[in-house]
C-alpha cells in the first residue's frame, strides 16, 4: 500500500512524485558445484557424475535467506503468482534453487521494492519459474527472468 500525501499551497493540490519502474534480471539458468561426501563407508566410491545443476524453484524471503522468514504469494492468477511486499528494514531477497544440489544462489531485491510477479511454466511435474518481474517505487526496479 502507497501513502500518498497531499499539501495544499494556496489553493492548490501538490502530490508528491512517486515513480515506478520495472526492472527484468535472470536467475542463472544453471550452477556449477563441486560436492564431496564426507565420510563414505568401505567398499564403496564417491564421485560426482555432472556438476552443472539446472535452476529448479525460487522464493521470496523477508531479510537475509539464512534467517527463514519465506514470504507467501499474495494472489495467483494462470500460470502467474503475485507477492505483494510491504515496507521491510531488512529489504526482501529472492533465491534459487536448483536440482540435485542443496546450493542456492540468492541476491537482495533492490530498496523499495513493492511486487514480484512470477510466471511459471508448468509443462513439468513440479512448474517452473521462467519469469520474474519486480515492480519497485522510487524508480528503481528488480526482477529476475530465467
Amino acid at each position: 500500500m502507497i501513502l500518498v500525501r497531499r499539501f495544499v499551497l494556496m489553493g492548490v493540490a501538490v502530490l508528491p512524485a512517486v515513480s515506478f519502474a520495472s526492472e527484468i534480471v535472470q536467475c542463472p539458468a544453471t550452477i556449477e558445484v563441486q560436492q564431496q561426501a564426507r565420510a563414505v563407508p568401505p567398499g564403496w566410491i564417491a564421485y560426482e557424475p555432472d556438476s552443472k545443476h539446472p535452476l529448479m524453484s525460487m522464493e521470496f524471503s523477508e531479510g537475509e535467506p539464512s534467517k527463514k522468514v519465506t514470504v507467501l504469494p499474495t494472489g495467483e492468477k494462470g500460470v502467474v503468482s503475485v507477492w505483494d511486499f510491504t515496507a521491510s528494514a531488512e529489504g526482501y531477497w529472492v533465491s534459487c534453487s536448483y536440482n540435485d544440489t542443496s546450493v542456492v544462489v540468492s541476491r537482495k531485491l533492490r530498496s523499495g521494492t513493492t511486487a514480484c510477479q512470477v510466471e511459471y511454466d508448468r509443462g513439468f511435474a513440479t512448474p517452473l519459474p521462467r519469469r520474474i518481474s519486480c515492480t519497485t517505487e522510487s524508480g528503481e526496479g528488480a526482477g529476475v527472468h530465467h
